[in-house]
């Protein structure tokens, strides 16, 4: 993926999230940087002593490559899939970055890790959300 597109994007993610969290709970966090992979710290570091480790999950492997193709100014031709996998996804990548934080990935890091899942689906509802965070929080 481009270095570029993909720290824009983390960025932007994590400042959105930010203020939103900051509305929520009137807390006062606030982006710092990046997170540098080579120190081992997570996608973004904040204020506070927080950090933030972004996720995504999609409906499909399509969904991914077509967004992503697009953000990088790409041209997509894969067929469309129309099997929606997104909570299953959603768990595995939940998963991966879990074994990630066991294994050490994060150690650059001492303070509280976020996790920040986006599910970018025009299907899913508020309720399927709720449901799902029941089930597996």
């Amino acid at each position: 993926m481009n270095t570029k597109t993909k720290d824009t994007h983390e960025e932007a993610s994590i400042i959105r999230f930010l203020t939103l969290y900051n509305d929520l709970d009137k807390n006062d966090l606030s982006f710092l940087k990046l997170g540098d992979p080579n120190k081992k710290e997570p996608d973004g570091i904040c204020s506070n002593d927080v950090a933030v480790e972004l996720v995504g999950a999609y409906d499909n492997s399509y969904q991914a490559r077509k967004i992503w193709s697009a953000a990088r100014g790409k041209d997509s031709r894969a067929k469309p899939e129309l099997r929606l996998l997104t909570f299953e996804n959603l768990t595995q990548e939940i998963a991966t970055k879990l074994e990630k934080l066991n294994n050490g990935n994060y150690d650059g890091f001492t303070g509280k890790i976020v996790l920040l899942c986006n599910l970018p689906s025009p299907l899913l509802t508020d309720s399927d959300v709720d449901t799902f965070m029941s089930k597996y929080i």
